[in-house]
């Protein structure tokens, strides 16, 4: 039976296409189903599904119909299982399923349900490469101009709403998120004032400032490799795999890592950082990466979002040389505390790099010794993993250690081969 895809920009008419198809088959009593993912409901845009399990167009007061079952890509076939022949099924956002919901969707078509499919990811049309489909693509004028039509959306960092826009309209608001973005960057800690940079960030203008960070790549890397050895990156996945970054500065790591295929949340207390990170992101990293996807950035304490976002989970945290000035700043058992929450969101991997009392001055700002064996210890002690690895800064050519913290489910997995 038919699938069909509906593309387009972002409040380009999908949605509120596919609920009209969906609400007309109902009035017929054809069986119908409308299926959203689970994966990663804390992304931009995709909380409203998870709170009020309805799909609404954009519009005031416009049209909506129920969300029948929000899921995550592995219990996706049993939903699908229990479909009948001449079903309608209808996926929003079928990007934010894993690639290994395609075969699902082929074989559901296969024994004759009638598919309408919501932006699905390029992995996701790779997979659909042999399968007959149509597509319809929805264009929209830009919003700036309102008369050529859009062909990319942005976020905009003030309020995060996305504006679509023509190619005209987004050179030339490219010009000034790129100033802007230099501004900040002057205005940036550690070095307000100064050309000088505490993470990489990809503008040319910037190319020759200082780093206080030059070893951003190099960690990136290292956890990369990690990644890789437990098969967690590299898109190959059946299910996306979700990254948090606490004290993520100017959004290096959110970028690097949704690059490589994964869904990226960052949260900083400084309200510069995240402007920036949400700068780059939209007219700068997006476009450079095959996920098309929006890194989510928030403004946050990192002890306050711990302690407020207690059902969100990711699959790899990281906290690079931010909770130790967190102990700087609070009780040093909210900073016990910070550990102990980011190790409850960690389903996989945990990635902690901390200052040590011996360096920067922060023997006389923390409030205990720090050193590699009191990190060490409070990982294996606290943090419920199966194995905790240390990367010894001097061998691998970072300024600080780092420590890899393995949940047992994810152990256990590469034990038996993957």
């Amino acid at each position: 039976m038919p699938i069909t895809i509906f593309s387009g920009l972002p409040g380009s008419g999908k949605s509120k296409r596919l609920i009209e198809l969906v609400n007309e088959a109902r009035s017929l009593d054809r069986p119908t189903v409308t299926i959203v993912s689970a994966d990663a409901s804390w992304i931009m845009g995709y909380k409203p599904y998870a709170l009020g399990g309805k799909l609404a167009s954009r519009e005031p007061g416009g049209v909506s119909c129920p969300i029948d079952h929000f899921v995550s890509t592995r219990e996706l076939e049993g939903v699908l299982a229990q479909i009948q022949p001449g079903t309608l099924i209808a996926v929003e956002e079928a990007q934010m399923f894993g690639s290994g919901a395609t075969r699902l969707w082929v074989a559901a078509s296969e024994l004759g349900a009638d598919l309408i499919l919501v932006s699905p990811s390029p992995e996701q049309l790779t997979g659909l490469s042999e399968t007959e489909y149509s597509e319809k693509y929805f264009s929209m004028p830009c919003d700036l101009c309102h008369s050529m039509d859009a062909v990319t959306a942005v976020v905009q960092p003030d309020n995060d709403q996305l504006m679509s826009l023509c190619a005209q309209c987004f050179n030339a608001e490219s010009d000034k998120a790129k100033d802007r973005t230099i501004q900040l960057l002057l205005e940036e800690l550690p070095h307000p004032g100064q050309q000088a940079l505490y993470q990489p960030v990809e503008l040319s203008e910037c190319s020759d400032w200082p780093v206080s960070r030059p070893d951003s790549q190099a960690r990136a890397d290292i956890v990369a490799g990690i990644l890789r050895e437990f098969q967690l990156l590299d898109g190959g996945m059946k299910q996306h795999q979700t990254y948090l970054d606490i004290g993520c500065s100017t959004g290096f790591f959110c970028n690097s890592f949704q690059q490589a295929g994964m869904y990226a949340k960052g949260v900083d207390a400084v309200e510069n950082n995240i402007m920036i990170a949400k700068l780059l992101d939209s007219f700068v990293r997006r476009a450079q990466r095959p996920n098309k996807k929006f890194v989510t950035y928030a403004v946050a304490d990192a002890y306050e979002y711990l302690r407020d976002t207690p059902g969100e989970q990711f699959d790899v945290t990281s906290a690079f040389s931010v909770i130790q000035w967190v102990m700087t700043q609070r009780p040093l058992r909210e900073a016990i505390e910070c550990f102990d929450r980011m190790f409850e969101k960690t389903k996989k991997i945990c990635v902690v790099e901390m200052g040590y009392s011996t360096q920067d001055n922060y023997a006389e700002l923390l409030p205990i010794t720090v050193d590699r064996e009191w990190v060490y210890d409070l990982m294996l002690e606290r943090g419920g993993f199966a194995d905790v690895r240390v990367i010894d800064a001097a061998q691998s050519g970072t300024m600080r250690d780092l420590f890899i913290g393995v949940k047992p489910a994810i152990a256990e997995a590469a034990g038996r081969g993957g």
